[in-house]
């Protein structure tokens, strides 16, 4: 789903009322007292000064930090990543994703994003 169609869902059957008036990020500017007049009482809309949006699209910004693989040119260079599981018999493992696994993967469309993810620090005491 692109990031306009998720725009496009969360405001619903409101979407033909407001779809001139929404930017990039989802965020509604001010139009008609009638559309206004409608969200402004609602609990699951975030209001600023002069502008509305659906607060299902918070973060919409930057995808709550994911990134999206359009080709596999898009993956960092420098990744690496770790899958933790449960086997059948109940053992916690954890394993690396190799290169060539990972490409794998997402041509066969089971990877589509990636999330960086700090390693932490150990405690200082």
């Amino acid at each position: 789903m692109t990031k306009e169609e998720v725009i496009k869902q969360a405001y619903g059957i409101h979407w033909d009322a407001v779809k001139d008036y929404v930017d990039a990020d989802g965020w509604c500017v001010s139009i008609r007292y009638s559309v206004w007049r409608h969200f402004r009482r609602r609990p699951d809309v975030d209001f600023l000064p002069d502008m509305f949006r659906p607060k299902s699209l918070q973060g919409i910004e930057n995808n709550n930090g994911w990134i999206k693989i359009e080709s596999a040119k898009d993956w960092p260079s420098d990744y690496s990543i770790e899958y933790k599981g449960v086997s059948p018999n109940g053992e916690i493992f954890t394993f690396n994703l190799t290169a060539g696994l990972v490409k794998t993967k997402y041509y066969n469309r089971t990877l589509t994003h990636y999330k960086p993810i700090a390693k932490d620090n150990p405690p200082l005491y």
